[in-house]
């Protein structure tokens, strides 16, 4: 009899185990997010249609769009470029260092027809910025580079 109970006291608690290992094993369980105050969309100070976007997810995105397809007077990009975005993801530390990771870019045209055209460049290898950012109020300047040679963008927050 003792050994009867003995027996299935161990398969209990060998199937408690097995269910706790198995409940604590969920994907929901691993929070990855990042929380930075540089987590939103960044709208450009020298141009309007251009946003920096940063997610809680590590992705981001810098986007141009013309306001235009035709007349476009403040196209920065190419004067038949209607939108061009990189995508990639980013890395913060607590010192406001700032790694992006260009993944790729796609870029939509408008040709004399008013027919739109979008490539497509995946980059491999990956294009990678290193650089750091400063938030002061609703306003940012992000300033990336190769390590030699960096360009600064400056945008406040939508």
């Amino acid at each position: 009899m003792i050994k009867k109970n003995m027996f299935r006291l161990m398969v209990a608690l060998i199937a408690t185990s097995l269910c706790v290992g198995f409940a604590s094993c969920g994907d929901d369980d691993d929070d990855n997010s990042i929380s930075s105050p540089i987590v939103r969309t960044w709208v450009s100070t020298k141009n309007a249609n251009e946003t920096f976007t940063f997610q809680s997810n590590g992705r981001c995105r810098r986007l141009y769009q013309a306001p235009a397809v035709k007349g476009v007077t403040d196209n920065v990009v190419d004067d038949d470029v209607v939108e061009q975005y990189f995508d990639g993801t980013y890395l913060v530390s607590a010192d406001n260092s700032l790694s992006v990771t260009w993944t790729m870019k796609s870029t939509t045209k408008v040709d004399s027809n008013g027919k739109q055209e979008t490539t497509t460049e995946k980059f491999n290898p990956a294009k990678v910025e290193i650089g750091d950012f400063t938030i002061n109020g609703n306003s940012i300047e992000i300033r990336l580079g190769d390590g030699t040679a960096y360009t600064t963008w400056r945008g406040t927050g939508k």
